[in-house]
């Protein structure tokens, strides 16, 4: 989970990066940071996805062992 969650961070801060760029560009450039962008959007929801589906497994993983994702949970199973 951790890895996912820096994948998710780093694809962010390239979105960030990538969309920052401008000024004063040619249209060919200016076609080129929109394909980077969109590449760089695509990336982070690829990683949103996979922080997302990591806590969901860790989220069952927990449950089926009787612990709780809150932490603040008792485990009234025992």
């Amino acid at each position: 989970m951790e890895q996912a969650q820096k994948e998710l961070q780093e694809a962010e801060q390239e979105l960030a990066k990538v969309s920052q760029s401008g000024g004063n560009q040619t249209e060919e450039e200016k076609q080129a940071r929109q394909v980077q962008e969109q590449a760089a959007r695509a990336r982070v929801a690829t990683a949103s996805a996979a922080v997302a589906t990591a806590y969901a497994a860790y989220s069952e993983a927990l449950t089926e062992s009787g612990s709780s994702t809150s932490g603040t949970g008792v485990n009234t199973t025992a």
